[in-house]
């Protein structure tokens, strides 16, 4: 439920409203112990932040988002997610990167 609220504060152009929602996301998911939802919250944190223009913190939950993403948890993600969070991972963290001057270091 928490992910349709941040995406419909994405969607409305309130990247303020929707990082509290993506920080709320990644509490939820560490407080409940569900490792599989950690790229995902990841991903909302490095989208939410990229919309503010805070490039470092996007790297830093791309990063982190990538880190928890496993072939298994790939392949069931595809299954119940509109977009697969490796892909968002890597996509932001290569805008992330760039728009902090790390050209070289966003084409991995």
């Amino acid at each position: 439920m928490l992910f349709g609220l941040w995406l419909c504060e994405m969607f409305k152009g309130q990247p303020r409203s929707g990082l509290d929602l993506a920080r709320r996301i990644l509490e939820t998911a560490e407080t409940l112990g569900a490792p599989a939802l950690l790229p995902a919250s990841h991903r909302a944190l490095a989208t939410s932040h990229f919309f503010r223009g805070e490039f470092p913190e996007v790297v830093t939950h791309a990063e982190l988002g990538l880190r928890h993403c496993s072939p298994a948890q790939i392949e069931e993600d595809k299954r119940s997610l509109v977009q697969e969070p490796s892909v968002s991972c890597l996509t932001y963290r290569g805008l992330g990167l760039w728009h902090a001057g790390q050209r070289a270091r966003g084409l991995w």
